[in-house]
């Protein structure tokens, strides 16, 4: 079986990174969708279970980060509202871009 996310705690740096990423967040008790592109997301404010078609669930809670696969499919269940800073993977800057960023001090 393949997995459909990966979830970790946040880091500061991580934190620092993702401020200009967008705002969503829901209060409807349960939300479902079907992700056709690879999303990470980190939990601002909130909790929820994700249920993923595939039968694998991961608990969410202020602080967690988490990448949701493209092709995955899951059902939030949400108790009390949840706030999510989130970026889709294919809105990233590439590694070559980033690259041509960097300024090397030739002295």
């Amino acid at each position: 079986m393949t997995k459909s996310f990966r979830h970790s705690i946040a880091t500061k740096d991580t934190i620092r990174k993702i401020q200009n990423w967008e705002t969503w967040s829901c209060n409807d008790p349960v939300f479902h969708h079907a992700y056709d592109k690879t999303v990470s997301l980190y939990v601002q404010d909130g909790s929820a279970k994700l249920t993923f078609k595939m039968g694998e669930y991961v608990e969410l809670i202020k602080g967690d980060f988490l990448t949701i696969y493209e092709g995955s499919e899951a059902t939030w269940d949400i108790p009390n509202g949840i706030t999510n800073r989130y970026q889709y993977h294919d809105s990233f800057v590439s590694a070559s871009y980033r690259q041509e960023q960097i300024h090397w001090d030739r002295k």
